[in-house]
């Protein structure tokens, strides 16, 4: 499936929760374009989510993925999930209500996405909590990265880790464990399949060189319609 089709981009109304945001929503355009090619290349097999929200990052995900996925996991106090399961009634979303700072597992994931409390504790405690869950290969993203609580929770615990940044964009940062290389999606793949769409550049972040992206088009940004008709005319 492309971006183009997705459920998530053809109903967003049913996903608009954060007055604070891009269009009320959790993930704005550029955010949903540059997250879909993340799992689009590295086709994660199992996921992890900190912070539900309503839905929209869970449901890309299940677009984006689809059978390819064989587990998918979703922690948060309460799941607002009556828009989500409307949408897709086949899921197979594992729902977990708990204050993520108490949650226990012993299994690995190929995709973690930290977007629970904000504040630096928070934070703090859900990245101690992920990294253990994070093997090699696993891709972990942090959302609002550029918070206080979270930019502070980040430098202390991920940048220490072995875990390092390679890319992000205005709303989301993604990390990969140092052994693993991604050099080929950056410096290849995500450049010739984002071309009509994205700028790369490389930036600083906390003394770290990396890919930044962002849309280039203004009307991508601001005009739904047109975003979606440029994804469908280059069969993103």
């Amino acid at each position: 499936m492309k971006l183009y089709q997705s459920r998530v981009l053809h109903n967003l109304d049913q996903f608009r929760c954060n007055p604070g945001y891009n269009l009320n929503l959790m993930r704005d355009h550029e955010g949903m374009f540059i997250m879909w090619k993340v799992l689009e290349y590295f086709q994660p097999k199992s996921v992890l989510e900190i912070g539900f929200g309503c839905g929209q990052t869970i449901g890309l995900i299940v677009d984006a993925l689809g059978d390819n996925c064989k587990r998918i996991v979703s922690v948060d106090l309460k799941h607002n999930r009556t828009n989500f399961e409307n949408l897709f009634p086949e899921h197979c979303v594992e729902f977990i209500e708990i204050d993520s700072k108490t949650l226990q597992l012993c299994e690995q994931f190929d995709f973690i996405f930290i977007d629970g409390d904000h504040s630096y504790n928070g934070v703090s405690a859900d990245i101690k909590t992920c990294l253990p869950l994070l093997h090699k290969n696993s891709i972990l993203c942090m959302d609002d990265y550029y918070f206080d609580g979270i930019d502070s929770a980040i430098v202390e615990h991920l940048l220490t880790s072995d875990f390092v940044p390679f890319l992000y964009s205005y709303q989301q940062i993604y990390f990969h464990h140092k052994e693993h290389s991604a050099e080929d999606f950056l410096d290849n793949w995500l450049i010739v399949n984002s071309e009509n769409f994205i700028n790369h550049s490389l930036k600083n972040y906390h003394g770290v060189n990396v890919l930044y992206g962002h849309l280039h088009n203004i009307m991508f940004i601001k005009d739904i319609e047109i975003f979606k008709l440029g994804l469908k005319f280059f069969n993103q």
